[in-house]
């Protein structure tokens, strides 16, 4: 997994990773495999695999459709990314 160094050389988690780890739980958590995600929210399942596994960045579009296609709030799934990103110091 993609991983970022801050100014100490520490390791920590990006955004996109922990956004990835976040859509893919709520998929599983419904029981939608990818197949069905990409057909609810109109994107590749490739383009899915790629944001679940933080090789891509989702444009706030994006975003905004997968949260509609799995019926959670994006301010939610912000909010639970901000939670989880180990900031650099």
């Amino acid at each position: 997994m993609p991983r970022s160094k801050d100014a100490g050389g520490r390791f920590y988690q990006s955004p996109e990773v922990v956004f990835g780890r976040i859509l893919k739980g709520l998929r599983v958590a419904q029981s939608i495999s990818q197949d069905e995600l990409a057909f609810r929210s109109g994107y590749s399942r490739r383009f899915l695999d790629y944001i679940e596994h933080g090789q891509k960045s989702p444009s706030l579009r994006t975003l905004f459709n997968l949260c509609s296609a799995l019926d959670v709030s994006p301010g939610d799934v912000i909010r639970d990314v901000e939670q989880h990103v180990k900031r650099p110091q």
